[in-house]
């Protein structure tokens, strides 16, 4: 039976597809922490090459020395960062009864003030939404501490195995960058290498400018929103301002998901001059989005951004949270596999 071009086409999209969801789905999370560990080796290499061809060091030594520095360096920020994160966690607990206090008061004085207006008894409006709270709490409570007890242990395993994961990847970062030279050799005499090769390229060239650009735009929004929160003197700008920027990151959520409720409370509670701090600060985070994403990413993810939202939306509904990025990348992988395909075919 001969096959059409279309049918052909068909099979060719649907084979390619189903095989990238399961490599994603079952190899990927086998290989992941050497993918990056080959990363890793890269932005090693260019170091360890000076060391070696520039001051005569020995490979394994050069190598040594600068994953020391460079693993020294990655954990005084992350140390750091996460001993700042903790501090303000920190105070932002031990603060819980003065800021439940607070909360309370202020909830009083509002609904205090829309009793008068809409000339009800006093306490109506209070009493209902009190009480409402409440029994939102006591349900919370009710199921946080059984959702805690039956997930302790899968918490802690999960733990050692990140720490596992983590100590595998580091080795493999050093074992690799030894050898990084030797593996590029090997790598360009692999059956299809060139085909491979620029596949790679592109796809990696995609990848690089969606993560670079979510990274600078996610450090710019953390920047604007800890600058902004400490100008108007909050304890907890840079714990608040992070959030902020890790849920600008995601996708259908944004900054204005904290910072426009946020806006409005304090307006309604008539402290106008945070409620305008507050508001610039999302002005600021907007305009920044919209004005660096499209000048950052340019032509090079080689997606609409239609094709974007859809293929993260159905990678995250695939692959949950790790789907923001596997989805665009499994769709760019799908459309070079196909080309590849159609091409090696028209060859033939």
């Amino acid at each position: 039976m001969v096959v059409g071009g279309r049918t052909r086409k068909l099979m060719y999209i649907v084979g390619i597809t189903a095989g990238v969801y399961l490599s994603f789905r079952f190899l990927l999370p086998l290989i992941i922490p050497f993918l990056i560990a080959y990363m890793g080796a890269g932005l090693m290499a260019p170091a360890v090459r000076f060391l070696e061809h520039k001051l005569h060091f020995n490979r394994g030594f050069a190598t040594g020395i600068v994953g020391l520095f460079f693993f020294i360096f990655l954990g005084t920020v992350g140390l750091w960062l996460v001993h700042k994160l903790a501090e303000e966690a920190g105070g932002l607990i031990r603060n819980l009864g003065d800021l439940e206090e607070f909360l309370n008061t202020q909830l009083r004085l509002i609904c205090c003030e829309a009793e008068q207006n809409f000339g009800l008894k006093p306490d109506t409006i209070y009493l209902a939404a009190a009480s409402g709270i409440n029994q939102l709490m006591h349900t919370v409570e009710k199921q946080a501490m059984p959702l805690v007890m039956n997930n302790s242990l899968p918490i802690v395993k999960a733990l050692f195995e990140g720490m596992a994961v983590i100590f595998i990847t580091l080795i493999s970062m050093l074992l690799i960058c030894k050898d990084y030279e030797a593996l590029q050799v090997k790598r360009g005499n692999m059956l299809f290498a060139r085909e491979i090769e620029g596949m790679t390229r592109k796809i990696m060239s995609a990848i690089g400018a969606y993560v670079k650009t979510q990274g600078i735009l996610m450090l710019i929004t953390a920047g604007i929103c800890v600058a902004g929160l400490f100008v108007l003197k909050n304890s907890y700008a840079l714990l608040i301002g992070t959030a902020i920027a890790v849920l600008d990151a995601l996708p259908f959520i944004g900054v204005g998901i904290v910072l426009i409720p946020w806006a409005i409370l304090l307006g309604l509670m008539g402290k106008w001059k945070l409620c305008v701090g507050i508001l610039i600060i999302f002005g600021l985070c907007c305009l920044s989005r919209e004005f660096l994403e499209p000048k950052l990413m340019g032509r090079q993810i080689g997606m609409s951004s239609l094709e974007m939202i859809i293929s993260m939306y159905v990678g995250i509904q695939l692959f949950g949270l790790a789907g923001v990025i596997l989805g665009p990348v499994g769709y760019l992988l799908i459309v070079e596999l196909f080309h590849v395909c159609c091409t090696a075919n028209t060859n033939i």
